[in-house]
């Protein structure tokens, strides 16, 4: 564990694998490291701007059934111990807008879909605005 951080471990599925990865191409073109998915992390965190329950609770439940399955790949993300007392923050506002208890694994499957939800809602914008 690197000073001042505390080390978050978990196992995720394959399927969520994928949207790690899809998330690494919007986030970080030039890198396929690890890391790249805690600076995701740390960087939906801090997010002030599209708030998590814009994405409805039946249509986020629908992402964790897709990104479900068996969890066999072990993943390490090393956050500050603020980011982890953010994590947890994120994490309890993401069960109670689910209506249900959820895994770290599943708090981070809805930080990445967040992520990427909104880097296509940009998108949309720009293209639109360029037209």
């Amino acid at each position: 564990m690197a000073s001042g951080k505390v080390a978050l471990k978990f196992d995720i599925s394959v399927p969520l694998y994928g949207l790690s990865l899809a998330s690494f191409k919007i986030f970080s073109p030039d890198t396929n490291r690890q890391e790249a998915l805690t600076s995701i992390i740390a960087d939906r965190l801090q997010n002030q701007g599209r708030p998590i329950t814009a994405t409805s609770a039946s249509d986020l439940r629908d992402y964790l059934v897709v990104t479900s399955g068996d969890a066999t790949l072990p993943v390490r993300l090393d956050l500050p111990w603020v980011g982890r007392e953010l994590f947890e923050q994120r994490k309890a506002m993401i069960a109670q807008h689910l209506g249900q208890e959820i895994s770290d694994a599943q708090a981070v499957t809805v930080l990445l879909i967040d992520y990427v939800i909104e880097h296509a809602a940009v998108s949309l914008v720009d293209a639109i605005e360029t037209k």
